[in-house]
């Protein structure tokens, strides 16, 4: 697997720092390591999760947001045809909208792969990025 055009989805990251599923764990530690790219909209569901669910406070999430970008991934940045471009996803498939747009920024930023465990294993969406659940 060439980690150059591979997406990840927020459960890797959060995988990455939930002790709960040492498997998980060690996985999403694992795709991290090979520095994948992330969307920025990732990110902010990352940062929610962090402050709203586990509680965490904001100079923690910073700091540890921060770690993240320096070390661990590479940050896409935000596609001017998102928008466009998820309106035509959202007409072919039946995902959320906050799916829709990281898919969309994927596609558009050139990635071939999403991982993700909480979409359509195999699917290929718009014949461009393929959905993979590296936690099978």
């Amino acid at each position: 697997m060439n980690i150059d055009n591979i997406a990840i989805d927020t459960n890797v990251l959060l995988y990455a720092f939930d002790n709960k599923d040492i498997k998980k764990q060690d996985k999403a530690v694992e795709i991290l390591l090979k520095r994948p790219f992330v969307t920025q909209l990732v990110l902010f569901e990352f940062i929610k999760i962090l402050e709203r669910k586990w509680k965490k406070d904001k100079k923690e999430v910073t700091k540890l947001t921060i770690k993240i970008l320096d070390e661990l991934v590479f940050p896409l940045s935000q596609h001017s045809d998102m928008y466009n471009y998820a309106y035509f996803l959202t007409l072919k498939y039946n995902y959320g909208l906050s799916d829709i747009f990281i898919l969309s920024d994927s596609i558009l930023n050139d990635c071939t792969i999403l991982l993700s465990e909480d979409m359509c294993n195999g699917m290929i969406v718009d014949k461009k990025l393929k959905i993979i659940n590296p936690f099978l």
